[in-house]
């Protein structure tokens, strides 16, 4: 390679540190701005510096097909020299090469299968700052083969936008090398109007169209994805001159379209590229000096409360803007037009979060559980939350990869090896095993590309699948895919019946089996708790059965079901024999006030058949009632229960005030009652139950005659007249005629401190004269008031002067016993 090929590259300058700096510790970082240079010449660059093998990572397939036939190129050779590159499904390698880029997905595989990295003495890690989960998979590994069976090894981690520092500090305590960009000025517009994140492709056309009118070079659009990528082509084709190149760059692209995209435009063309974030960095467009960006894109999230990943549309960061902003400034100065405003761009996150924080953790548990190394013993730049590692834990567990004391299986091993998420890895060994290999090939590669067709077909997946035979062109990438899982797996093509596909589609999706909640309803109960529901007029809601292969929503509201394939109870049964179990469950039918016993088959949440029990456990029944009970607010004892209300009510005031003598019949008392509630099966029964009896029992001879001695039910007054003494209030009330007390010179009281009762004094005619706890006091105090109305309004009745002496039985009228 020649200075004259790179004289003019900032990052040139800094090569020597950077060759220094690899020399004399174990790794390096390499900080360096937009347009510096770092992918196209510090690799071709340190081949001289190592002696072995060089592995240079990028984040995508576009990526290092054009990184490689970049370096190829400056190297004045070929690709398969001593350059080569390796992608899913595509490798372009040779014995000679001596650098060879790759995907963090591609490189993992290696690792697994040779963890000492033989031959290769560097590992780059290129825009690092993207922080996927496999890239952070790839640095732990690397780092742990470094720290254990490889100390010789090199690595250099690259970005324009990193944090260096906790970088270098992860890497050991490595030197950070600083390099110049070269930019030209970028004119940021703000978009004041805004822009509909959900419909964005019209409004991007427009600002596109302006932008073209006003400028000379070739265009680079951003947008969220390839639906919105599509609308937006459709609206300029007929919005732009003849002049105009549309191109498209995504990552469903085949490779020849992708590289359309990164040429330069043909004289007297101009370029204008729709691309998703697979643009945003890692690879060079040349002519670009306009750029529009929707500041949107489709990142996968993880919502813990549903259990569930989804593709979400939201805002790119600070660090992401800058990044398309910029590639608007590698040749000249340019333009970029931001649809959103000034207010908002303070509002955006300042980087976008670490896929390993938010993502699904199945791959990545499976992937540490091959390594060896605990997870949580491997170095990382940010931890992998505790509570969904756990989660993909459990996952892997159901899919048959971990055996119950957390240890990787045989199949757990194979899945390993397979380069697809373990839920599509576990549906192909069961495609294996039941001979079912190119339907479960062509459910994988459905499931690997976006589903463009949801709106048009509803959520059947078998009618995917026959779309895949009746028009291919349509289905060109997931066909592509399909023929490599086949190749994969080992299998020939053929022709199986769809009719399968669900019981494949639960093989891969266990916690998203799902059972109506209702006939012909939309809704589903799914296996692992949760629920799911299907769109309005969806043909599979006639379905009792569903195994569900994708679902979308976010928490606090239903999941939608996208994807699903009806499956038939036998297939259940047959599949997940090991994991079913049978469950004596009781229900309670609120309509017949009543519980009923059934026979459970239950497949987790879900289930599959239920029969009436003949002989069930009686005290299942009566709690099963108490909890009923307690759900509607149903007091126990029950109100008409009185008898034992009043002796409930009496405890409950005794504890209070001795807690030691006198058991808690709170919260507790229906799981204190249960045991002697046999043959209660509905509300009927509980009213016609024997509560004082059972209270009786509950408290025991001695308490109950402590308590009937110091907090007894009634008052006896001085002519032998009951009164019964309501303890369900903070001081026991006694309520009684007047007359009732003649004779009592001291005020009742209950307890062992004697508490005064709240004594109620009424009337002849029972209306309320006096409140007192202190009766002597109301003798000798308001008594002569009183006594005087009483005279005036109940003449023929006996108002004595002191009732405290007063003869008790000298009163018109007799009292009535209670």
């Amino acid at each position: 390679m020649n200075d004259s090929d790179y004289t003019d590259l900032p990052v040139r300058s800094v090569l020597p540190e950077l060759v220094a700096a690899l020399d004399s510790h174990s790794g390096a970082v390499l900080a360096a701005a937009p347009g510096a240079g770092k992918t196209t010449l510090v690799p071709p660059a340190l081949l001289d510096a190592v002696d072995g093998g060089i592995l240079l990572l990028e984040p995508r397939r576009v990526a290092v097909r054009a990184a490689a036939r970049r370096i190829a190129s400056l190297l004045g050779e070929s690709i398969g020299g001593r350059v080569g590159y390796v992608v899913r499904g595509e490798s372009r390698t040779s014995p000679s090469n001596r650098l060879t880029v790759m995907t963090p997905g591609v490189l993992l595989r290696k690792l697994q299968a040779d963890p000492e990295l033989g031959g290769v003495s560097l590992v780059i890690f290129d825009e690092f700052h993207e922080r996927s989960l496999e890239n952070d998979l790839d640095l732990a590994f690397v780092l742990d083969v470094q720290e254990n069976l490889r100390p010789e090894l090199k690595i250099l981690i690259m970005s324009a936008t990193l944090e260096t520092g906790r970088i270098a500090a992860l890497l050991g305590g490595v030197p950070v090398v600083e390099a110049p960009g070269r930019q030209f000025p970028v004119e940021i517009r703000y978009d004041e109007g805004g822009l509909d994140r959900f419909r964005p492709a019209s409004g991007t056309a427009r600002a596109v169209v302006k932008l073209y009118r006003e400028s000379d070079g070739d265009l680079l659009v951003f947008l969220p994805g390839m639906r919105e990528i599509d609308e937006c082509a459709a609206l300029l084709a007929g919005m732009l001159p003849e002049q105009a190149l549309l191109l498209k760059l995504h990552g469903s692209l085949g490779a020849a379209e992708q590289d359309r995209a990164l040429v330069p435009a043909p004289p007297g063309m101009r370029k204008v590229v729709l691309a998703t974030n697979v643009a945003e960095s890692s690879i060079t467009i040349d002519g670009i000096t306009g750029v529009v960006d929707s500041g949107l894109e489709r990142r996968m999230r993880f919502d813990p409360a549903a259990g569930i990943p989804f593709l979400e549309v939201g805002p790119v960061s600070k660090a992401s803007a800058a990044q398309r902003s910029g590639r608007a400034g590698r040749t000249r100065p340019g333009v970029a037009v931001r649809l959103w405003n000034a207010f908002e761009e303070r509002s955006r996150p300042e980087r976008t979060q670490p896929e390993i924080l938010e993502a699904d953790l199945a791959g990545f548990a499976l992937e540490t559980a091959a390594w060896g190394t605990p997870a949580e013993a491997l170095r990382w730049l940010d931890a992998p939350p505790s509570a969904r590692l756990a989660a993909a834990r459990t996952l892997l567990t159901e899919l048959g990869a971990f055996d119950g004391g957390g240890r990787l299986t045989a199949r757990g091993r194979e899945l390993v090896r397979l380069p697809v998420h373990p839920r599509l890895g576990a549906m192909l060994l069961t495609a294996r095993e039941r001979g079912l290999l190119p339907l479960g090939c062509g459910i994988a590669a459905l499931l690997e590309e976006r589903d463009t067709f949801r709106g048009a077909r509803g959520a059947d997946l078998r009618e995917r699948l026959a779309g895949m035979c009746s028009n291919p062109g349509a289905f060109r990438n997931q066909l592509v895919i399909r023929r490599q899982l086949l190749e994969l797996m080992g299998a020939k093509d053929a022709v199986c019946d769809a009719e399968a596909a669900g019981l494949l589609v639960a093989s891969a999706f266990p916690d998203w089996v799902g059972k109506a909640r209702s006939r012909h309803g939309r809704s589903y109960l799914l296996c692992g708790g949760s629920g799911g529901v299907l769109a309005e007029g969806d043909d599979l809601a006639g379905y009792e059965f569903l195994a569900v292969a994708r679902l979308e929503g976010g928490a606090g509201r239903e999941p939608a079901i996208r994807l699903a394939a009806p499956v038939e109870e036998a297939a259940l049964v047959s599949l997940f024999k090991e994991r079913l179990r049978e469950v004596d469950a009781v229900e309670f039918d609120p309509e017949r006030e009543r519980v009923y016993a059934r026979r459970e088959l239950r497949l987790g949440a879900v289930v599959l058949r239920s029969t009436m029990q003949e002989n069930p456990p009686e005290q299942a029944l009566a709690e099963a009632v108490l909890n009923a009970a307690a759900g509607r607010n149903r007091p126990l004892p029950p109100e008409g229960a009185k008898a034992a209300r009043q002796l409930f009510e009496r405890v409950a005031f005794a504890r209070r005030q001795e807690p030691e003598e006198y058991p808690d019949w709170g919260s507790g008392f229906a799981a204190q009652a249960a045991p002697f509630l046999a043959g209660i099966r509905s509300f009927a029964d509980l009213d016609r139950f024997d509560w004082l009896e059972l209270l009786r029992n509950l408290l025991g001879f001695e308490r109950l005659r402590a308590l009937d001695a110091n907090y007894p039910e009634a008052f006896t007054t001085p002519a032998g007249a009951r009164h019964r003494i309501d303890y369900d209030n903070e001081i026991p009330t006694l309520s009684a005629k007047v007359q009732e007390f003649y004779g009592v010179g001291s005020h009742p009281a209950v307890g062992r401190k004697r508490i005064p009762l709240r004594i109620e004094l009424l009337s002849p005619a029972q209306r309320p004269v006096q409140v007192t706890t202190d009766l002597p006091g109301f003798w000798r105090g308001n008594w002569p008031l009183v006594q005087k109305e009483m005279k005036s309004r109940y003449p023929k009745h006996f108002w004595p002067d002191d009732p405290a002496s007063a003869d008790p039985m000298l009163r018109t009228v007799k009292p009535k016993k209670v």
